[in-house]
């Protein structure tokens, strides 16, 4: 039985990684994953607007849905990984996985598939992410109270 007080949700949804960046006089903190995500994203819609991305489009919904998971896929290894102390992680990396996560959000909504199982696969990712946190919590900290 999982206890909650033996999940540490703050290490599976704290941003203590950020890049600071500074508008005008001010100063802000972003997480640098989210940034990367934000910008990628962005950056592919922009594209979007002068780059036909026929080749995307051409592919059976199965292999786009595919290309989404592999680019997605970096991110969520370097913040298990690194959440849980298995390797370190720097801002460049977290910035470059986190730009990556955010092509294939942009992409997923390029895909030919109906928006519910979009919606369905986003949830699905999610949920599994933070089901292997829980799972690599329990091991790490051997289930304690």
């Amino acid at each position: 039985m999982i206890h909650m007080a033996a999940l540490n949700l703050e290490k599976l949804i704290a941003h203590r990684h950020w890049v600071t960046v500074k508008v005008g006089s001010k100063s802000i903190r972003v997480c640098a994953r989210c940034t990367g995500c934000i910008v990628g994203f962005f950056s592919l819609l922009f594209l979007t607007l002068h780059v036909n991305f026929e080749f995307f489009r051409a592919l059976s919904p199965y292999l786009q849905l595919t290309v989404c998971l592999l680019l997605a896929m970096p991110a969520m290894v370097d913040w298990l990984t690194q959440t849980y102390g298995l390797r370190s992680s720097t801002n460049k990396l977290r910035i470059i996985t986190g730009f990556l996560e955010g092509i294939s959000v942009a992409f997923l909504s390029l895909a030919a598939i109906p928006f519910i199982i979009k919606m369905l696969t986003l949830l699905s990712i999610g949920g599994g992410a933070f089901t292997l946190g829980f799972l690599l919590n329990s091991k790490f900290n051997g289930g304690e109270k």
